[in-house]
């Protein structure tokens, strides 16, 4: 399967597959030796804060995820091109990003949080911070949001979230990149758990469904949270498709 560092939790729901694709088997993807080298997740606040993470990888791809409060809710990618790649990677050289303090922290209890994570070779350097932090990281956050901003993304889907979105009998989960997923949803075989479909080529991420008359939701839920092959798991939301 294919390996991505920094995978971020959750993605776009994707709509029932039929019951043959259901009983289909997987093929392994080629391992992928891609990386991410930034990645910029931005947390709730008490208001309408974006919510979003976004990875930005040495093949120059950027994967987008909008959780809330974004035009871009679900799974998103663009590619860069080359200049703009080598513009984004100098400016953390430029602005000393490996200079800086860990944590940044802010007495306002509903400053939304910005995380931003830089690999150089095999140095992976992590600053959080609330309102803005220092000078420097201001400048890199304002560079990667006008980033998530701008204009050529593809999406997998463009979401538009119902009242009652969830999908109870529906779980998007990720699991480690050495599990086998067809030995490995036997396990529930019990709930009625199939595998529907892998969401994404570059992230080993899936969706399932299984019998909600046989465990209940929260249970299921938290059995695949808790499971040691699992990165994270969530319940699908309905989306319109346009």
């Amino acid at each position: 399967m294919r390996s991505k560092s920094w995978i971020f939790i959750g993605l776009c729901s994707i709509t029932f597959f039929n019951q043959c694709k259901m009983q289909k088997k997987f093929m392994v993807d080629p391992i992928s030796t891609t990386q991410a080298v930034v990645k910029i997740s931005k947390s709730p606040c008490f208001g309408s804060c974006p919510v979003y993470e976004m990875q930005i990888f040495d093949d120059r791809s950027v994967i987008f995820h909008g959780k809330k409060y974004t035009d871009k809710l679900g799974l998103y990618e663009k590619e860069l091109d080359q200049e703009l790649y080598e513009l984004i990677l100098s400016s953390f050289k430029e602005y000393d990003f490996l200079a800086l303090e860990d944590e940044y922290p802010s007495p306002v209890m509903d400053a939304p949080s910005t995380t931003i994570s830089f690999r150089d070779g095999a140095i992976m350097k992590q600053v959080k911070t609330k309102a803005n932090g220092p000078p420097s990281f201001a400048k890199v956050a304002k560079m990667l949001e006008d980033l998530a901003d701008s204009e050529g993304w593809n999406n997998l889907a463009t979401a538009v979230v119902e009242e009652d979105p969830t999908l109870p009998d529906q779980i998007i989960f990720q699991l480690k990149s050495d599990v086998d997923i067809d030995l490995w949803q036997k396990q529930f075989d019990q709930y009625q758990f199939r595998v529907i479909k892998r969401l994404s080529p570059k992230m080993n991420y899936w969706l399932a469904t299984y019998n909600d008359d046989l465990i209940e939701k929260e249970k299921m839920l938290r059995t695949l949270i808790l499971h040691d092959d699992v990165i994270n798991a969530e319940f699908n939301k309905k989306v319109t498709i346009r």
